[in-house]
């Protein structure tokens, strides 16, 4: 198997000793391979190191206003984290296996309805740790137990680090038909986007990037009217003023 889809499979390592109600899901098994090309209207294709952003119009409310940063996109699937869905549950309470900080207070993300036990992380850093598998530039994922005890004490390459329960899934050619009907908008993927504070607001950042993109990829101005899913782009011009 490739190092990118045994870092997938590290996933299934470390596990949450809590119920995380409404999560529940179907594995998705996931190996690297050549996709086909499905293009979405901000003229990106998906790949590992970009962000799904959620359209206005998602039909799908477990992925409302969902940011999900792309681990792998290939022809056997697609698995990524939602980075901007925070829990209440300490890692305290969540990994009481691992020492955690007292200063600062650290929660546990919704990484996504697959495999909700299993248990994963992103980690900030310039030097690449062992094992984990880089996504872009200064970012790495992992579910390595011994790595992220390393982390959380301090003793591990890293600036910040985000731990996340389940991940999101599709199966082959599944988010191509999403892209098509317009759920979802492709960008570049950033590691101050990744990272941003507070997760909370990022969804809103994108989305107004993407609906930007757009317009200029169209070729439609503030004035002009022309089609596209979910709207037209009068409407989007102004929302991004």
């Amino acid at each position: 198997m490739s190092s990118r889809g045994a870092a997938v499979l590290l996933t299934c390592l470390l596990t949450v000793t809590l119920p995380l109600a409404g999560l529940a899901g179907e594995a998705t098994h996931v190996v690297t391979g050549s996709a086909p090309l499905m293009v979405s209207a901000s003229g990106l294709a998906p790949s590992g190191g970009r962000f799904l952003v959620a359209a206005r119009g998602m039909r799908d409310p477990r992925f409302s206003e969902t940011v999900i940063l792309l681990v792998v996109h290939d022809e056997n699937g697609t698995m990524g984290l939602v980075i901007n869905r925070p829990t209440k549950v300490p890692l305290s309470k969540a990994l009481p296996q691992i020492s955690w900080p007292d200063d600062p207070p650290r929660y546990l993300f919704l990484g996504g309805p697959v495999i909700p036990q299993g248990v994963s992380f992103l980690l900030r850093s310039r030097e690449t740790p062992e094992p984990a598998l880089r996504i872009l530039d200064g970012v790495f994922h992992s579910g390595s137990p011994a790595l992220l005890a390393e982390t959380a004490a301090g003793k591990a390459p890293g600036t910040e680090f985000r731990v996340f329960a389940g991940h999101a899934g599709w199966a082959p050619g599944q988010l191509d038909g999403e892209l098509k009907r317009g759920d979802w908008r492709v960008l570049e993927a950033q590691a101050e986007d990744v990272f941003h504070e507070p997760p909370s607001e990022i969804w809103q950042e994108l989305v107004q990037r993407a609906e930007g993109e757009w317009v200029r990829l169209h070729g439609c101005g503030p004035a002009t009217t022309c089609s596209r899913p979910g709207g037209s782009a009068t409407v989007l011009a102004r929302r991004i003023r």
